[in-house]
This record gives C-alpha cells, sequence and structure tokens, in this order.
C-alpha cells in the first residue's frame, strides 16, 4: 500500500474502490430496498480507520467516512441510520 501513498493513479484508486465504491453501492441498494419498504445495508470499514498505519494515510482517510456515512446517507430516506430506508 506504501506505493500507492505516492503515486497519483494509486491514490486515486484506493478513494475509488474504498470510498465511492461504498457510496455507489449503497444507493444502488436503497433504490433496490425503497420498493419493498425496508432492508439492511452493512458497509464494513477497516481498524485503520480509528487506528492509522504509518505509510497507508490515504487507506486510513478513505474509511475513516464509512463509520457516518450510513448514518448521513440515510438521512434523506425519511429514516436514519440503523431504523431503516423508507
Amino acid at each position: 500500500m506504501q506505493d500507492q501513498e505516492h503515486s497519483r493513479p494509486g491514490r486515486r484508486r484506493v478513494v475509488a474502490v474504498n470510498l465511492l465504491g461504498v457510496v455507489h453501492g449503497s444507493r444502488a441498494t436503497v433504490e433496490v430496498m425503497r420498493p419493498r419498504g425496508s432492508g439492511h445495508i452493512l458497509n464494513v470499514g477497516s481498524l485503520a480507520s480509528w487506528v492509522p498505519v504509518p505509510g497507508e494515510t490515504i487507506y486510513a482517510a478513505t474509511n475513516a467516512p464509512l463509520r457516518r456515512y450510513p448514518v448521513a446517507g440515510t438521512a434523506g430516506t425519511g429514516r436514519g441510520g440503523r431504523e431503516g430506508t423508507r
């Protein structure tokens, strides 16, 4: 991972996979769950979001938002956090 810290394409890839992948995947899942009226999304992040490892700054930075995104991301659905997706 350390070589990705210094390479622009590597940094972009880490952000695209770790952060934007979760954002786009969660939004697509909400669209499938909305007609059903319920559902659950479980996003899994890394311990690096709490305790970053030297040399893995970008990786840690892309995992930290995953702790808040599910709550903030459901705010526009009428329910928040663990309560649902109506």
